[in-house]
């Protein structure tokens, strides 16, 4: 049945051991991936590997609501194991999550829907035949891969960055993100910078400005709104901030932006 996004703060990232695909029905809503923030609007879809950590939360004045769909991909091989094409081959070609925008890869999202109504009717084996079709389209036709994504092996710094995505919101100190990880705040300084390719700080400034510009495409709160919501201090910190990542200020983001974009 289709949910509406969580619009409270999310205590944990999650993952899933199966495929998770999601199509948005109404509304607008976020999806974090490690420092990745993807907007999704009425018609995108998202397909979601297994064990890749995420969470999601809605952006829009209204509810967000979507539908989900998860397969495991054990039954997939097992059942529809036909020579010359292997779903794990087809799955391993991408360990990345895709986004596919409702005006620029129909064929996807029409399947997703299709797949969607075949488990509504509680036909499986269609259900698995549409899911290796989207497979197959999704390694010839153009998606949007995402990187910068976490998987369940992760080096022990991951925990900070988990706690960033979580709290992006509050003040948070490298002393305080360090013993989350057990090092020094010398040692997380420098291993996370190794990691992350950038120093902490650098990298959550980034993460709220990110969060940040999906409020500004998909909603019609203010400058000053968005940039308390994403935990900076003063309007013209999230200014500062913002035109280094996008080299756009809010408002010419807001301004240039189409929907869907």
């Amino acid at each position: 049945a289709p949910v509406p996004l969580p619009c409270k703060n999310i205590e944990v990232l999650h993952h899933h051991d199966c495929i998770e695909l999601g199509l948005c029905l109404s509304g607008s809503g976020i999806f974090l991936f490690g420092d990745r923030v993807v907007s999704l609007s009425a018609g995108d879809a998202l397909f979601i590997p297994p064990a890749i950590y995420h969470y999601s939360q809605v952006i829009s004045e209204k509810p967000c609501i979507c539908a989900f769909l998860y397969l495991r991909q054990n039954l997939l091989q097992e059942r529809f194991q036909i020579e010359g094409l292997s779903p794990s081959r087809l799955l391993a070609a991408h360990p990345s999550p895709l986004l596919f925008r409702q005006g620029d890869t129909p064929i996807q999202t029409a399947l997703l829907r299709r797949m969607l109504e075949s488990a509504r009717e509680k036909n499986d084996t269609l259900c698995g035949l549409q899911a290796l079709e989207l497979l197959m389209t999704m390694s010839t036709d153009d998606t949007a891969p995402l990187d910068a994504v976490y998987h369940t092996a992760r080096d022990p710094i991951s925990f900070a960055a988990d706690h960033m995505a979580l709290h992006y919101r509050e003040s948070l100190s490298n002393q305080a993100l360090a013993a989350l990880c057990h090092l020094s705040e010398s040692q997380f300084r420098r291993r996370f910078t190794r990691i992350y390719g950038q120093p902490p700080h650098a990298y959550l400034n980034r993460l709220r400005c990110r969060i940040g510009a999906q409020m500004l495409r998909y909603t019609t709160r203010t400058i000053e709104d968005v940039a308390a919501s994403v935990g900076f201090a003063t309007p013209s910190d999230f200014y500062r901030h913002f035109k280094d990542c996008f080299s756009l200020s809010p408002s010419e983001l807001r301004k240039n932006h189409t929907p869907g974009a």
